[in-house]
């Protein structure tokens, strides 16, 4: 069970790409789509672990920076 998340801003996007975080001890498990009751968050969750720890990140404004910050919500 992933007991913690963390709900970052662009300079969190690349967190997990293997590309950028190889030696960093960053593993990408999946992305996960999720429909809420709410609607749909900003962007697909990424499931990672980090140092042992499994972890969910969640993009704030959206891939590509979609979402404005006023209109996060």
């Amino acid at each position: 069970m992933t007991e913690i998340g963390i709900i970052g801003g662009s300079g969190f996007y690349n967190i997990g790409n293997n590309d950028q975080s190889a030696d960093t001890g960053i593993e990408l498990i999946e992305e996960i789509s999720l429909l809420t009751p709410y609607g749909a968050p900003s962007d697909k969750y990424k499931a990672l672990r980090i140092a042992g720890k499994d972890v969910l990140f969640l993009p704030r404004h959206g891939a590509g920076h979609s979402i404005a910050p006023h209109k996060v919500n």
